[in-house]
């Protein structure tokens, strides 16, 4: 939500929260509720000034203009009419697009009513919910009967449009800068108005507000600026009771959504069902999602903000499959039970991924341009990849990146992943001779009795205090009891806190197959799927620094960094040398279990922190 008062011109936000630290995390904060507020300059110079009002006065500009990316709903709009002193509220749309054929965008405002009028230089304003009237500057660009095909623009129910005439606002004064979107190429070159008809959207995102006792006030003196000021921030904190309980309303419900909808990596029907629902949520909220790899059973989903930027990437990372078998949502559904979300990956990790969108989201409301932003969503970290090169993929979709944000759930106690173990899952078979155990013993090669000998030589590579983890989990071999068994298999779950204990482990199992204790049988061994471990970089401790100093500005408690087990993707990254933190979902416990559950309001504070955090990298 952006509020601007009638003396304040648009302006690049971003510039001015570089120079108000302040201000800055005031609209991190409201940007997560879908709120936040815009400044600019006053103009100066005494002949300037009385343009200025002349101007204002003829076009009835408004005091106060509320716009917000989620919607004026009832509530609001009586928050609104139930402020002090309002006379008019007029209340309309917008939306931003590009006009085929050019690179740049334009808002496209429906007719302001009484408020902020729109000047007619040429033609005449829109009539028909296919006809648009476009600002003064575009007139050598565009003429009057001209038909233009609109893009991009998220809540228009139209796409062309009859050009019926060129104005004027008091709203836009500087006609070089019109502001920053994020269509096109993320600047906007001017405006268009159309009818309310024009539009699809289900709630208005834009009020416009006079005031009682400001008619005889002079917009530039000190007693309007005081009056003006006192009144945005009771109509914000007022709002943003409201916008709170909807935006995380909005996230909470996409989250218990996706619990509801089964995700089990090998089920491709309800990993499909899964990205459809995601799919449809980014594109609602004007994001293009892509799948890649998309002829496996288990796509990756990916989704950019501000591609185009010249500087290095940033990786926003989450997984949508659980451990959970089909069915198990309509069994246990997600349920919100005050502070606690309860369900199927209700603790690892679809709250995570809601919050990785939420995050992008943000930024992209607050129209973020300094580095591009990737979020990359897989549907098979749950089976460490075995089935498709989903590993390969994030390698490539993460080239050049310069930090990563991945969003596993958390631990209750504030911590954040610096560094995780690594996991492997390593099959050994083992095949003997077959014999009859009472007529022919001598004859026989017992691929059991040497998986024996194998899964204790593999268990005596555990060493607990380096990290070093063997799990002889999954066993099997022979036919009958009184057959020396032919064939045996064991599973083997390896875990390690770098990439060169992983190495070892590997070795060292590879070194006790091709050496078996059992003369006449073979142990063939074999990589069934690997993931990094995430090491701690040169580079992980400067980016905690920077997001336990975005907690301090947003008065949240500290987080500390921390290693444990478990792999996540975020080894990936850390193997292709992006300093990346981990843990920055959903804090929570009982991962992998019937009793997982996740904490609400941590979906809320880690988002608005790693969005501050990105929002502060060079």
């Amino acid at each position: 939500m952006k509020i601007v008062s009638k003396k304040i011109l648009y302006k690049d936000a971003w510039q001015s929260i570089g120079r108000s630290p302040g201000r800055f995390i005031a609209l991190v904060l409201l940007m997560l509720l879908g709120t936040f507020s815009f400044v600019g300059l006053k103009i100066t110079g005494p002949d300037m000034r009385q343009t200025g009002l002349n101007y204002f006065n003829q076009t009835h500009l408004a005091d106060m203009t509320v716009t917000s990316a989620y919607g004026l709903n009832q509530a609001d709009q009586k928050t609104i009419a139930d402020q002090a002193r309002v006379k008019t509220v007029n209340y309309g749309y917008f939306t931003d697009a590009k006009i085929k054929g050019i690179t740049n965008g334009i808002r496209v405002f429906s007719n302001s009513g009484s408020l902020s009028q729109y000047k007619v230089v040429a033609g005449r304003l829109a009539k028909t919910d296919t006809e648009i009237a476009l600002n003064n500057t575009l007139k050598g660009t565009y003429h009057l009967g001209e038909t233009i095909t609109l893009q991009d623009g998220t809540g228009l129910a139209k796409t062309k449009f009859k050009v019926v005439g060129f104005v004027e606002s008091a709203e836009f004064i500087n006609h070089n800068d019109f502001g920053q979107t994020s269509v096109g190429t993320g600047q906007l070159s001017g405006f268009g108005v159309t009818t309310k008809r024009a539009f699809s959207l289900t709630e208005y995102n834009l009020a416009r507000i006079s005031y009682r006792d400001t008619a005889k006030l002079n917009a530039y003196s000190n007693a309007y600026t005081k009056l003006m000021n006192k009144r945005q921030a009771t109509l914000l904190k007022d709002l943003n009771q409201h916008r709170a309980a909807k935006y995380q309303a909005a996230k909470a419900s996409l989250s218990t959504a996706l619990i509801n909808q089964d995700t089990n990596a090998l089920d491709a029907a309800s990993v499909d069902a899964t990205l459809t629902l995601v799919e449809d949520f980014l594109t609602s909220h004007g994001l293009t999602a892509v799948r890649e790899q998309s002829t496996t059973a288990n796509p990756v989903l990916v989704t950019d903000l501000n591609e185009t930027a010249p500087s290095a990437p940033l990786i926003l990372l989450g997984h949508l499959d659980t451990v959970f078998p089909v069915g198990t949502a309509k069994q246990r559904p997600g349920v919100i039970d005050g502070e606690r979300l309860t369900g199927p990956g209700s603790n690892d990790m679809k709250p995570g991924a809601v919050m990785a969108i939420a995050t992008l989201l943000a930024l992209k409301e607050a129209n973020y341009q300094a580095h591009p932003v990737r979020l990359i969503l897989v549907t098979d970290e749950e089976i460490l990849h075995k089935n498709a090169p989903t590993k390969e993929t994030i390698a490539r979709l993460s080239k050049g990146a310069v930090a990563g944000f991945n969003f596993e759930s958390a631990d209750p106690d504030n911590g954040v992943v610096t560094g995780r173990k690594g996991g492997a899952i390593v099959d050994l078979t083992v095949t003997g001779i077959a014999a009859h155990s009472g007529k022919e013993p001598e004859k026989g090669r017992s691929a059991v009795l040497e998986l024996a000998h194998q899964i204790i030589k593999a268990e005596a590579l555990i060493d607990q205090a380096a990290g070093k983890l063997v799990n002889c989990g999954l066993v099997s071999g022979g036919t009958s009891e009184n057959i020396i068994p032919d064939h045996a298999h064991t599973g083997i779950a390896v875990r390690f806190t770098t990439k060169q204990q992983g190495d070892e482990l590997l070795a060292a199992l590879q070194e006790q197959a091709a050496h078996p204790t059992v003369t006449g049988t073979t142990v063939e061994m074999k990589v069934a799927t690997k993931i990094d471990s995430m090491d701690t970089l040169p580079g992980t401790a400067a980016l905690l620094e920077k997001l336990q100093a975005s907690a301090r500005l947003l008065h949240q408690p500290v987080p500390h960094g921390k290693q444990t087990g478990g792999a996540s993707d975020a080894g990936v990254l850390t193997a292709h040398n992006i300093p990346t933190l981990c843990g920055l979902g959903i804090m929570g416990g009982g991962a992998h279990t019937a009793h997982k559950y996740g904490l609400v309001s941590s979906m809320f504070d880690r988002a608005a922190l790693v969005a501050t955090t990105i929002a502060h990298l060079d």
